[in-house]
């Protein structure tokens, strides 16, 4: 689970270069800002980033994505 906005690299950066290690890495994006109010969300989602949730969300939001990240074999 990767933050669009954190103190040392931003997301998309992390997201990129984990991609780098692993281009099987499996990445839920969340942010404080709607999925519209960041362009960087759309390119991550193609580049094969598994969903995007908006804070806060509940428990059972990110349980639900962490399920389908563990049963996604793409």
């Amino acid at each position: 689970i990767l933050d669009m906005i954190m103190p040392k690299m931003k997301g998309d950066e992390v997201f990129f270069a984990l991609k780098e290690i692993n281009p099987k890495v499996k990445v839920i994006i969340c942010s404080g800002f709607t999925h519209e109010q960041s362009a960087s969300v759309d390119s991550l989602l193609k580049a094969g980033a598994l969903g995007f949730i908006q804070k806060p969300f509940t428990i059972s939001t990110l349980s639900s994505y962490i399920s389908k990240a563990t049963t996604n074999d793409s």
